[in-house]
């Protein structure tokens, strides 16, 4: 059983409820796990339920990290935060290192990660003087524009294959206009 955080979603036309989008679900489900969506909940000992019957976690994408989770003043444009998800997420990663869980983090579930383990993020490549690059989607151009380049790092660790064909950098897309800034790891 893999464990998946939910996210709140607030009231419209119908009730507030949790949820999370299906890709998750189907990637999971094709890779022959059991996903186990886990709602936002402030009860420790009722989560705690949850996290003790899994195999696994897979953290996922989002929205922005609350700065204060990482000893940080928000600056600039922050975009939404979901306290109780910070909250939620941040209490699982912890715990899952602790007992050596496995874990997966996609996109913001990187982030998470590395904040539960004391590092900390760049909120805003562009307005810190990080990247010059509008990593954003702010500009309206579609989620798969390849806007960057990105280097091929395979030849750096033993025993990896050269990129095919010889070619050493990607173009890439992107919509992450926040990353890690100090990263943070257990281990030597």
């Amino acid at each position: 059983m893999i464990g998946l955080p939910t996210l709140a979603i607030p009231p419209g036309p119908k009730p507030p409820r949790f949820g999370i989008n299906q890709s998750y679900v189907r990637a999971l489900v094709a890779a022959g796990c059991a996903p186990v969506l886990i709602p936002l909940l402030d009860d420790d000992e009722r989560l705690r339920a949850i996290y003790e019957r899994l195999d696994g976690i897979v953290f996922p994408g989002g929205a922005d990290i609350a700065p204060h989770e990482y000893g940080e003043e928000p600056i600039g444009d922050l975009n939404v935060v979901e306290a109780a998800r910070d909250r939620t997420e941040l209490t699982l990663a912890r715990w899952a290192f602790a007992d050596d869980l496995p874990t997966l983090g996609i996109c913001r579930g990187q982030q998470v990660l590395n904040v539960a383990l004391g590092g900390s993020l760049w909120q805003d490549l562009r307005h810190q003087g990080v990247t010059s690059i509008e990593h954003s989607d702010a500009d309206g151009r579609a989620r798969n524009a390849m806007i960057h380049g990105a280097a091929d790092r395979r030849d750096r660790y033993p025993g990896q294959q050269p990129a095919p064909s010889g070619r050493q950098d990607r173009r890439t897309s992107t919509t992450h206009y926040w990353t890690i800034s100090r990263w943070r790891h257990r281990g030597p």
